[in-house]
């Protein structure tokens, strides 16, 4: 499994309702993706987000990365929204969980 970690801060926070809407977008590209398996988001102090996106490989996270429509949204980002963000791609080495309502 590849975990995507995206963590943006924004250029000024007026532009939040914007980064929604392009955030929203490339969330549906991912979905529609094959390979992709989830996407989660936690908001942080100062106004800091992290994505969280999973892929079962390399693949499915090439082929989203590499679609026209998330460059686009991605160029657009970097220009009028973003005032910084960092990725971090990462492979799961070894998983464990636990779920106490589990049967």
């Amino acid at each position: 499994m590849i975990i995507l970690l995206f963590s943006t801060t924004l250029r000024d926070e007026a532009l939040r309702s914007e980064y929604q809407v392009m955030n929203a977008r490339t969330c549906a590209l991912a979905e529609a993706t094959p390979g992709f398996v989830s996407w989660t988001e936690y908001a942080g102090d100062g106004g800091e987000t992290l994505g969280i996106i999973e892929w079962e490989s390399e693949e499915g996270l090439r082929l989203w990365r590499d679609a026209p429509e998330h460059a686009e949204v991605h160029r657009s980002g970097q220009e009028a929204v973003y005032g910084r963000y960092r990725v971090r791609i990462c492979q799961v080495i070894r998983e464990s969980s636990f779920d106490s309502t589990a049967s």
